[in-house]
């Protein structure tokens, strides 16, 4: 991609082509930094949350009121704080986040519950019981309000990570680079999750994770050309913790361990040479942080099929999956609840929800074609990480609920950076040889400024329906 070329230059020597004169006045605009970034973010949830509460109060369905015990508005400040609380607590929790937050208050009672993160309702369970003990509330809004502030932290991290993880990955001159950084995180503020990072869900906590073990791995990676004495120990080092991210990640959501084929393609790279590798202490040393890396990432996804393991499959009476290979209830409940399978979606009356998820999936899998033609020396790393971005377009597409890709693709990085890139672009179309997307046209500077627009109508769209319990979710 041409446009990648010229602001990711191999070398750090010198600026990208670019304007001179006035217009290299104009195209060197102060750039956000993490501070703007801070102020934007609170300003575009200011707006969320008033959109959200100003909905009306009547709901398509009243599973979150039957699930709360309510109080009467009555007059005090003391009162009055509690209602607005309530009336937050309701608005948020809807869908998938009353199992979030059922689960956070008594843990995972029922069977299908397990489809529902584990860790993050424990985590969501620790700061109702310990850090919101005084509020007086009933005990489930707690849990809801706890959902609610993870999510909105971890949302707010994850932006400042993926700036400093763009930066990372574009070694342009400063000011550039930063703007782009900026740019990339400033779609993540409004990314198309919407509502979906503010409200007792699992995506806010997955984006921080998988974002934190990208720019990890970034680092080790920049140790793999570098000439220092212990650049082999601190590439494992890094990679190791990336892995432990990414774990992490696992236990919030199940897609994080596709995230392991950064480091499955970290080990083929060394097949070719293999022999000679393994008379080298630099490279016996990373691939032994390579091979602890894909361990945590596995042992993160895998141990709350543990945890269900034990208190299903132990006993006299046994749940089907239990005999399965592996024993997953996390792929049972999918497919015996949620109907979750291959080309299961596909039916008539889900096509308006292929039309809605589209435009996500074929920016997935465009930036991952566009990666393969970065610098030379961050192309193992930008390549690396557009395989799980296209994974989960192709598994989003075929097997999911399609509808939800919108909000998953929050944790993914690299559409984020397409999409910068294209919008800073001095002029013409983004392609690749003379093509951008053959379906849906070139993808140039304008089509990128109009998907940004269109994410941000989208998203507050979205926060009126989600907040009376309508579809999509």
């Amino acid at each position: 991609m041409d446009v990648i070329r010229t602001y990711v230059s191999p070398s750090r020597q010198g600026g990208p082509a670019g304007p001179r004169g006035k217009a290299a006045v104009s195209d060197g605009s102060h750039a956000s930094g993490p501070g703007n970034l801070v102020t934007e973010f609170l300003q575009w949830k200011i707006i969320l949350f008033v959109a959200i509460c100003a909905s009306p109060t009547a709901d398509y369905d009243t599973s979150t009121v039957l699930l709360f015990e309510l109080s009467d508005r009555v007059h005090g400040p003391a009162a009055s704080l509690r209602w607005l609380l309530e009336r937050v607590a309701v608005k948020f929790t809807r869908w998938d986040a009353i199992y979030f937050t059922s689960a956070s208050a008594r843990g995972h009672i029922y069977e299908q519950e397990w489809a529902f993160s584990w860790a993050f309702s424990k985590l969501s369970s620790f700061v109702a019981r310990v850090l919101l003990l005084p509020l007086p509330l009933d005990p489930t809004v707690k849990h809801a309000i706890a959902g609610i502030l993870i999510s909105n932290t971890a949302h707010l991290l994850s932006v400042i990570v993926l700036y400093y993880l763009v930066k990372e990955l574009l070694p342009s001159p400063s000011q550039r680079g930063s703007r782009l950084a900026s740019t990339a995180a400033l779609l993540h503020v409004v990314s198309p999750g919407g509502v979906f990072l503010s409200a007792p869900y699992g995506e806010s906590a997955f984006a921080l994770l998988n974002f934190l073990g990208m720019l990890t791995y970034s680092w080790a990676t920049k140790m793999r050309y570098s000439t220092i004495a212990d650049a082999g120990v601190i590439d494992a080092f890094w990679t190791i913790i990336s892995g432990v991210f990414f774990g992490l990640a696992g236990l919030i959501r199940g897609n994080a361990l596709l995230s392991g084929s950064i480091f499955v393609l970290d080990a083929l790279s060394y097949l070719p040479q293999l022999p000679k590798a393994l008379t080298n202490a630099t490279d016996i040393t990373r691939l032994a942080g390579i091979a602890i890396a894909g361990l945590l990432t596995g042992i993160g996804f895998a141990l709350p099929q543990y945890v269900a393991y034990q208190e299903y499959c132990t006993g006299d009476e046994q749940r089907p999956w239990c005999s399965s290979m592996p024993p997953s209830i996390y792929t049972f409940v999918q497919r015996e609840y949620w109907d979750v399978g291959f080309l299961r979606y596909w039916t008539l009356n889900n096509l308006p929800l292929f039309f809605l998820a589209l435009p996500m999936l074929m920016l997935l899998s465009l930036s991952d074609r566009e990666a393969n033609a970065a610098i030379r020396v961050f192309r193992t790393t930008l390549t690396r990480f557009a395989v799980p971005q296209l994974m989960l377009a192709v598994m989003a597409l075929t097997s999911f609920h399609v509808q939800i890709i919108n909000r998953i693709s929050s944790g993914y990085p690299l559409w984020y950076l397409l999409v910068a890139v294209t919008v800073h672009a001095a002029s013409g179309p983004t392609t690749r040889h003379g093509s951008g997307w053959s379906v849906l046209g070139k993808f140039g500077r304008t089509q990128a400024e109009w998907l940004a627009r269109g994410i941000i109508v989208y998203a507050l769209v979205q926060a009126g329906l989600y907040a009376n319990f309508l579809p999509p979710a």
